[in-house]
C-alpha cells in the first residue's frame, strides 16, 4: 500500500508545525489504466528530433494522453532549482499498435542535459518510468543554444 506523508514544515512564527497529512492517492491503485513502456528507441532522447516508444495497457481500449520528462530531484536548502516537468509533443501515435512518436525537448534551455525519467500518462494516471539521457548537443546540432552575446573588448581605465 502506498501512503504519502505531507508536512507544511515551520510556520512564520518560528513554531514547529505538528499537523501532517497521510494519504493514499487513488490513481495509484488503477493498475488497469496504467500505461507500460515496453521499449524505447534508445536510452538517449535527441533534442528537437523524433523519438519512438512502444507501450501497452493491461486492459484494451485505453488511450495514451501525454508523454513527459521529469528531472530528478536535487534539493539544496529545501529549494530545488532543477525540478521540472517537460511535456513532449506527440507527433504521431497508434493506441491499437502501442506506438508513439514524440519530439524531444526543443533546446537545452528548456531541458538541460542530464538524466530524466520518461512517463506515459493515461489522463491523470501514469505508469512506471524509464530512465533516459539528454546529451549536450554540439554547435550546429538541433537543441544547441549559444552562450549569448560575446563580451566586448575591455575598455582601458581612464584617469580621473
Amino acid at each position: 500500500m502506498l501512503r504519502c506523508l505531507t508536512h507544511p514544515a515551520l510556520t512564520g512564527r518560528s513554531q514547529a508545525e505538528y499537523r501532517v497529512e497521510i494519504m493514499s492517492p487513488p490513481f495509484f491503485y488503477f493498475d488497469s489504466l496504467k500505461p507500460t513502456i515496453t521499449s524505447l528507441q534508445s536510452d538517449v532522447v535527441p533534442y528537437a528530433q523524433p523519438f519512438t516508444l512502444t507501450y501497452s495497457f493491461p486492459t484494451p481500449g485505453q488511450r495514451l494522453s501525454r508523454v513527459v520528462l521529469v528531472a530528478p530531484c536535487s534539493c539544496t536548502h529545501s529549494f530545488n532549482t532543477h525540478q521540472r516537468l517537460i511535456g513532449l509533443e506527440i507527433m504521431g501515435k497508434s493506441d491499437a499498435d502501442g506506438v508513439v512518436i514524440v519530439r524531444g525537448p526543443p533546446n537545452i534551455n528548456v531541458a538541460p542535459p542530464g538524466m530524466y525519467m520518461i512517463f506515459l500518462l493515461n489522463g491523470d494516471v501514469y505508469g512506471a518510468a524509464k530512465w533516459v539521457t539528454l546529451v549536450r548537443p554540439n554547435p550546429g546540432e538541433p537543441g544547441f543554444v549559444g552562450v549569448g552575446i560575446p563580451y566586448p573588448d575591455p575598455v582601458p581605465a581612464q584617469p580621473i
